[in-house]
């Protein structure tokens, strides 16, 4: 049995548009069993305490949320 290393995948790839956001392309997501979050948009009531998260990209908006997310998550790894 695979072991999850996370609950949570939050996805900010960086540039966006305000209609559509900025497709993420990564290799085998489509196997992930977690919740894929997208910076651009982010979901009102989304709970995060206690979950394992990861965070894809390297941005100031990443740097923030990481910090910002380590408050309630169990724990929070910037990919």
């Amino acid at each position: 049995m695979k072991k999850t290393l996370a609950s949570f995948l939050v996805l900010d790839p960086g540039y966006y548009d305000y209609e559509q956001p900025l497709a993420v392309v990564i290799h085998d997501i489509d196997t992930f069993q977690g919740k894929l979050v997208h910076t651009q948009c982010w979901p009102e009531n989304l709970d995060l305490t206690d979950k394992n998260v990861v965070i894809t990209g390297n941005g100031a908006i990443s740097k923030a949320l990481s910090r910002a997310l380590a408050e309630k998550a169990f724990e929070v790894t910037m990919l």
